[in-house]
């Protein structure tokens, strides 16, 4: 239930990290423009250019969430 969101960042890297993650970019309106499921350790995110922050998540929260490219996000 809960999320690391890192504002103005456009890409990511896993290296020290000994676990997948679950990756979604957002623009500034807070809709989903790039979705990364389970983004391996030792990776390197893509650049996302339009993206102004990303929202790391654990392994599996995407597809239980059924989140997709497009999708409005809200924050509580």
């Amino acid at each position: 239930g809960e999320a690391l969101i890192m504002k103005r960042c456009n890409a990511i890297h896993m290296f020290g990290m000994r676990y997948s993650i679950d990756v979604i970019f957002v623009d500034k309106s807070n809709r989903a423009i790039r979705v990364i499921p389970n983004l391996k350790s030792w990776m390197c995110s893509p650049l996302v250019l339009r993206a102004s922050a990303v929202i790391e998540l654990p392994v599996g929260a995407i597809s239980k969430s059924k989140c997709a490219h497009g999708d409005q996000l809200s924050f509580s």
